[in-house]
Parts: C-alpha cells; sequence; structure tokens
C-alpha cells in the first residue's frame, strides 16, 4: 500500500494510483500527475501550459509504470523462493 495525497487536498491508501490529479515528492521537489487531459483545439502555436499539461500526464504514466515494476518484483522475487523452496523431480528419492 502506498499514500497518494490528491492536488486539492487529501490523500488515499491504495496498491496503484488513483484516477484523479496527484501530487508527490521527487528530491524535495513537488511534482503534479494528472491521469487524463483534453486535447488542445485549434491550431495555434503550442504555450508553456500545454507542455506543463505534457509533463503533469508524464508523470502520471511514470508512476504508473513504476508501480506495475514494483509489483512485477514481488512477484519475481516470490517465484524464485519457491522454486528454491519446492524440491524438483530429480531431488526425489523412490522407495
Amino acid at each position: 500500500m502506498k499514500v497518494w495525497h490528491f492536488v486539492k487536498g487529501g490523500s488515499i491508501s491504495a496498491i496503484h494510483p488513483p484516477l484523479d490529479n496527484l501530487t508527490f515528492l521527487l528530491e524535495d521537489v513537488a511534482l503534479n500527475a494528472t491521469p487524463f487531459r483534453k486535447g488542445r483545439e485549434g491550431d495555434t502555436a503550442a504555450t508553456c501550459a500545454d507542455l506543463q499539461k505534457v509533463h503533469q500526464q508524464l508523470n502520471y504514466t511514470s508512476t504508473a509504470i513504476s508501480t506495475i515494476a514494483t509489483q512485477l518484483n514481488h512477484v519475481a522475487n516470490r517465484v524464485d523462493a519457491s522454486k528454491v523452496s519446492i524440491p524438483s523431480a530429480s531431488d526425489t528419492v523412490e522407495t
């Protein structure tokens, strides 16, 4: 379980990041993470705010991928541990 903090205040304990705007600290810098955004309309030039929105979505994607990677590592460790504790057929003695 991890505590996820919402941009608008409040928090929740969950394994996966919730589908809401999040804020988290990375090297003492507060970062915003946004799961969904509507795309820009029109053909005007991109602004700095547009790029910040893209970075917020990338922060969310990176957070989700990191969460999945952590879970896969836990599964791999358990699989490796079970292989060590389960004897193979060649280790059993026939009587």
